[in-house]
C-alpha cells in the first residue's frame, strides 16, 4: 500500500540518504542525484473518462509529476539505483518506481535484481521523464495497453557493437500487479518472462518485445461473468522503429496484448508520430488507433469489452532553456463506432423494471483534450 508523503518531504529524505551514503562509502565511491518534473494543464471536452477521476473541464493533476533518481557506485562492477515518483493523478502519493542492484559479469553483460522497469515500449526507459519524450504524454492507445511500468524480479542485459549499431538483449522474469488491466478486475501477474531486442544507431533504432505471464483476475460481477478468481495466460508483443537525424523525427510502434481467460481481451494498437525540428521548436503530428476484441459467448459481455477508437494529435514543442521544454498539444479521439472507445465513463448500463441488465449505452462518440505542459530535468 502506498504511503502518502509531501513532495518536499521525500525530496529532502532522498537527498539526505544520498549525502549520507556519500560520506559512509569509500572515497572512490560515487553517488549521483538527478530529477525530473512536469506541470501540465489539460482541458477535456466531455465526461467520457479519458483521465482517471477527471470530469469535463480543466485538469491540473493527471499529467503532472515529480521524480528523483539516485545512483550509487558500489565498486567497479556493482551499482545500485533508486527512483521515487509522485504523480498528481495519484494525489501526489510517492512510490518507489524502481530500486535495484546491478552486477557486471563482463563489460558487455550485466545482471540486475529488484524492482525494475518493464521494457515493453520504445520509450520505457524514460517514460516518466516527460522532457525526454516528444509528446505531452505517450500515445495512450499503445502505452496504456499494459497499465504498469515496473516489475519485481531479475534481468540479464547483454550489449554488443554490430556494424555501427548497438545491439542489446534484455531477458527478464518476475511478477507485477497492474491496475485496471481488465476493467472491473484486480489482476496479478506471476511467472512473468520476456525478451526485448533493440538495435540502435546514430539515426535509426529498432525494437522488438515479447512477454508472457500467468495472470489471476479477480472479477466483480461483470455482465454475465460470475464474480470470482480466474486464472489464465497473457501475452504481449511489440514492435517499434525510430528515425531521428536531428531535424526529422519519425517514430512508430505496434503492439498486441491477449488475455486468454474468458476470451474478454484481445487488444491491437499502433501509432505513428512525425515531427520536424526548427531551431528550438518542433511541430509534430501523431496518428493512433486501438481495438479490443471480445469472443465471450454472452453478447452483453461482448458489448461491454469490445471497443475501438482512433486519435489524431497536433503538437508543438519549444525547448526554451537547457533542461526545460514547453509543449502544447491538441488530441481528438473519434471512431468509437458504437463502443466505449476504451474510456472509463462511456459505458452506461441499462436495466429493465426487474433490475436485469439489458445492455449498455455509449453516450460519447468523441472527445478532445487540449494540453500544455512544462517539463524539466535536472
Amino acid at each position: 500500500m502506498k504511503r502518502k508523503h509531501s513532495v518536499l518531504l521525500w525530496m529532502a529524505s532522498i537527498a539526505s540518504l544520498t549525502l549520507g551514503a556519500a560520506h559512509a562509502t569509500q572515497p572512490e565511491s560515487k553517488v549521483s542525484l538527478s530529477g525530473f518534473g512536469s506541470i501540465a494543464v489539460n482541458h477535456l471536452s466531455n465526461n467520457s473518462g479519458f483521465f482517471k477521476d477527471t470530469e469535463q473541464g480543466f485538469d491540473f493533476k493527471s499529467d503532472s509529476l515529480f521524480g528523483l533518481k539516485s545512483d550509487f557506485e558500489i565498486n567497479d562492477k556493482s551499482d545500485a539505483s533508486i527512483q521515487l515518483l509522485s504523480k498528481g493523478a495519484e494525489d501526489w502519493s510517492t512510490d518507489i518506481e524502481w530500486a535495484y542492484i546491478s552486477y557486471a559479469i563482463t563489460p558487455s553483460m550485466k545482471v540486475r535484481g529488484g524492482k525494475l522497469r518493464l521494457p515493453l515500449f520504445m520509450y520505457s526507459d524514460f517514460l516518466d521523464a516527460r522532457f525526454s519524450l516528444p509528446w505531452v504524454r505517450p500515445p495512450q492507445e499503445v502505452y496504456s495497453v499494459i497499465p504498469t511500468s515496473s516489475y519485481t524480479g531479475g534481468e540479464l542485459n547483454y550489449e554488443k557493437a554490430v556494424g555501427g549499431f548497438n545491439f542489446n538483449v534484455q531477458l527478464y522474469l518476475g511478477g507485477a500487479e497492474p491496475e485496471n488491466l481488465v476493467s472491473g478486475a484486480e489482476s496479478e501477474l506471476s511467472e512473468l518472462r520476456g525478451v526485448t531486442l533493440s538495435l540502435a544507431g546514430e539515426v535509426l533504432t529498432f525494437r522488438a518485445s515479447y512477454a508472457r505471464s500467468h495472470i489471476d483476475l479477480t472479477l466483480d460481477n461483470i455482465t454475465k461473468v460470475p464474480a470470482g478468481v480466474y486464472e489464465s495466460n497473457a501475452s504481449f508483443i511489440g514492435l517499434g522503429a525510430l528515425y531521428d537525424d536531428g531535424t526529422w523525427l519519425v517514430v512508430a510502434e505496434a503492439v498486441e496484448s491477449k488475455i486468454g481467460a474468458l476470451d474478454i481481451s484481445d487488444i491491437s494498437s499502433a501509432y505513428l508520430t512525425a515531427g520536424k525540428r526548427m531551431g528550438d521548436w518542433m511541430p509534430y503530428v501523431t496518428l493512433a488507433k486501438t481495438r479490443n476484441s471480445s469472443d465471450f459467448p454472452d453478447p452483453l459481455t461482448q458489448q461491454f469489452f469490445a471497443s475501438k477508437r482512433q486519435s489524431v494529435s497536433l503538437g508543438l514543442r519549444w525547448d526554451l532553456a537547457r533542461g526545460m521544454s514547453l509543449k502544447s498539444e491538441l488530441t481528438h479521439l473519434y471512431g468509437f463506432d458504437g463502443t466505449s472507445g476504451l474510456l472509463r465513463h462511456n459505458a452506461v448500463a441499462s436495466f429493465d423494471k426487474n433490475g436485469q441488465l439489458t445492455g449498455f449505452d455509449f453516450p460519447y462518440d468523441s472527445v478532445s483534450i487540449s494540453s500544455i505542459s512544462l517539463d524539466v530535468i535536472f
